[in-house]
């Protein structure tokens, strides 16, 4: 597979960065800002890259908050230091968001979807009494009804839900949002879109983190590779992941 893959990235002009070569970017693991001892987590190394007193970040499908959440424990441990947003569009998700972050006054939680275009759309969701429900599942929610049906789930047990929607760039004008340390993306599938939308002449998050999936189909390959143009040509260095992306400014 990685092969394969070097050899994809090699015939679109990209290339596979060890995760060694970040011992020369970033914080090591003696750096007094470094909280984590341990095996080197190239978002986390960014994360204290970035930090400062008024560390801000958005989360595009933040789902409960924690579950496969790859941004909560770092908010919450430097708690003092960060404020954001988190969007989340499906209702008994949202819910459990602010249970969540009940207790983080500087967190605001938005009860919407992420589109480019629609200010309502359809999100497909799974039904929360299927029987082989698995905690994995219930982070998939999504405007793709294939995402489940390829997947084998049942089209009984496949829920829908009308929710809201406002586009990347209205929220951050809506929010008076002119910095953004980090940009965190969960969007099953409309990823590269809310992405590809980013008008990086009016702002540029210095840390992108979003899911990909392209080898299990969920977004396609050219349009990854599309997308990894756009991000290049902005400046941005990217880290390839089995499943997500990270696109960061030195």
């Amino acid at each position: 597979m990685k092969d394969f893959l070097k050899k994809v990235l090699h015939k679109t002009g990209y290339r596979l960065i060890k995760e060694d070569f970040l011992n020369h970017h970033f914080h090591n693991n003696t750096d007094p800002k470094y909280r984590k001892s341990g095996n080197l987590n190239p978002l986390e190394q960014l994360f204290y890259k970035y930090i400062d007193d008024d560390f801000f970040f958005i989360q595009i499908g933040a789902n409960n908050g924690q579950r496969y959440d790859p941004i909560y424990q770092l908010i919450t441990t430097e708690k003092e230091k960060v404020s954001g947003i988190a969007v989340e569009p499906v209702q008994e998700y949202y819910d459990e968001l602010r249970e969540t972050y009940k207790d983080f006054p500087t967190i605001k939680l938005i009860r919407k979807a992420i589109h480019n275009t629609h200010k309502e759309e359809t999100i497909y969701k799974i039904n929360p009494g299927y029987v082989q429900m698995e905690e994995h599942l219930k982070g998939m929610s999504s405007f793709d009804k294939n995402n489940f049906t390829k997947d084998g789930i049942p089209e009984a047990d496949i829920f829908t839900e009308r929710v809201s929607c406002i586009s990347i760039m209205d929220l951050l004008e809506a929010e008076k949002i002119t910095r953004l340390h980090l940009l965190q993306v969960d969007a099953e599938g409309y990823d590269s879109e809310i992405i590809k939308s980013i008008d990086f002449n009016k702002i540029k998050p210095f840390i992108i983190n979003f899911e990909h999936r392209w080898m299990y189909h969920l977004i396609p390959e050219a349009e990854i590779f599309t997308l990894f143009g756009r991000l290049l040509d902005n400046g941005y260095t990217i880290i390839m992941n089995r499943n997500d992306a990270l696109a960061y400014l030195e």
